[in-house]
């Protein structure tokens, strides 16, 4: 909020700006109507003292007029100098006075005089000072003059006293009307700083809306991540308390027959329970790997050494990992891909997601099939491949396979179970290296799913 002397500051700019709002049609005005005084006084009346008594306002007005249309800006300036040409007015009537003193027609003088004085009333704009000055000073300096140098009768004072009046009433008139004036000023001004501290105050108010649309916003979605995460939980116990628990049972179970077995047992049936703890046991070795690596993501412990791989090399390593898999199942693991091409990955989140694509191929082809790895370069993108001719995936499913809360995990050709948290870790590794992993399947003619990385390998 301004203090009181701020608004008078600006209050003094604003008659500043009133003042020279109409300026050059003033003076233009003001300097017709003195021009023809002057040829009046010269060449009708033939009084070249009246019109020597011109020309210090027309000199003002002259210089004003061409100060104000050559230089722009400077208004508190031109409005000093304005009020020095309004009390130029009335001086100039006073020396008139002076020289028509002795004529027959002085009151007629006097009389224009009063007009004068009247008109510049009505147009001062300033401060108390400076209209004190405009009024008294021509005053004072008549009223010295006449009092020194002239010997004024009676009846020239009377008609000069009827002055006073008129600049008292003159000097009053203008005083209310600048307080009036200064008043609707306040009031305005006023106004407008309501309006402004209003404005401020609806700027934050919506502001603050914004801030609480964005908090709100932030609320719903830290809702629906809370949501997925409670989700998730419940479903990585569910895969703690069941899927888990399965392969331990296979496993407790073939060892109670193997123990209570006669020592002379036939060899193949301890060889077919053996080949059943194999599996229960590889079973859940995948599952606690998976487990393991997924606790890790979601903790933000694994941590990405991006290292140039030679694709061929790192589909070896995980193809050999699941040989004794394919075997039981009597899969041709096969792999077709250019041993001079690389790609810029992390080789521990990469064979994760290779060995996951495998075992699942695997776990849903048939006995006696085949699973290819590929690989090839497209244009800037490096493809992997691995296709199945098993079971297939129903095309409704093919969008909601990496998501852990859609719980898509069915049971391989063999009767494999899964918990489906393979592919959530292939899809969530994939993307740590900037890739991006889909599927594509008929059902009944196996799946082909798809790695994607960018090729940025430089030599």
């Amino acid at each position: 909020m301004h203090t009181e002397s701020n608004l008078l500051e600006e209050y003094r700019d604003y008659l500043c700006r009133s003042t020279t709002k109409y300026l050059s049609v003033k003076l233009i005005a003001g300097l017709l109507i003195l021009i023809y005084f002057v040829f009046s006084d010269i060449w009708l009346v033939e009084n070249i003292h009246a019109a020597y008594t011109r020309i210090l306002p027309v000199s003002l007005i002259v210089f004003l007029l061409a100060f104000h249309l050559l230089a722009k800006g400077f208004s508190c300036l031109k409005t000093r100098i304005y009020n020095i040409v309004l009390a130029s007015l009335p001086l100039m009537m006073y020396a008139k006075c002076l020289i028509h003193l002795d004529d027959p027609g002085f009151a007629g003088h006097v009389t224009g005089l009063v007009l004068v004085i009247f008109l510049v009333s009505i147009d001062i704009r300033t401060t108390l000072f400076n209209t004190i000055i405009i009024y008294l000073l021509p005053a004072l300096v008549f009223l010295f003059v006449l009092l020194s140098f002239f010997e004024p009768g009676m009846e020239q004072l009377t008609d000069l006293s009827n002055v006073v009046p008129i600049i008292v009433l003159g000097f009053t008139a203008n005083r209310i009307q600048n307080k009036f004036r200064f008043e609707l000023f306040r009031s305005g001004f006023r106004l407008k700083e309501e309006k402004n501290r209003t404005e401020r105050l609806l700027e934050k108010v919506q502001e603050t809306n914004r801030e609480l649309n964005k908090t709100n916003a932030e609320l719903e979605r830290k809702e629906k991540e809370l949501r997925k995460m409670i989700s998730t939980k419940e479903k990585y116990f569910s895969i703690i308390a069941h899927d888990l628990k399965s392969p331990f049972n296979a496993l407790k179970g073939f060892a109670d027959l193997l123990a209570s077995e006669d020592p002379r047992a036939e060899p193949d049936k301890v060889s077919k329970y053996t080949e059943s703890i194999q599996q229960a046991s590889h079973k859940l070795y995948y599952l606690t790997e998976n487990l393991l690596n997924w606790s890790r993501s979601q903790l933000g412990e694994i941590v990405r050494n991006t290292e140039t791989l030679n694709v061929s090399e790192i589909v070896n390593d995980s193809i050999e990992t699941l040989t004794i898999q394919s075997k039981a199942k009597g899969i041709e693991l096969q792999q077709s891909i250019d041993k001079e091409l690389k790609v810029r990955a992390d080789r521990e989140t990469l064979s994760i997601v290779l060995r996951n694509l495998l075992s699942n191929a695997i776990k849903y082809s048939y006995r006696g099939g085949r699973v290819m790895v590929s690989a090839f370069q497209k244009e800037d993108k490096i493809v992997i491949s691995v296709a199945d001719n098993g079971t297939g995936i129903p095309a409704g499913n093919l969008d909601r396979l990496f998501d852990f809360s859609e719980n898509l995990s069915t049971r391989g050709t063999s009767g494999e179970t899964g918990s489906g948290l393979g592919l959530v870790l292939c899809s969530e590794f994939t993307e740590l290296n900037n890739g991006r992993i889909w599927a594509e399947s008929k059902e009944g003619q196996g799946s082909t799913f798809y790695l994607e990385f960018p090729d940025n390998v430089t030599d």
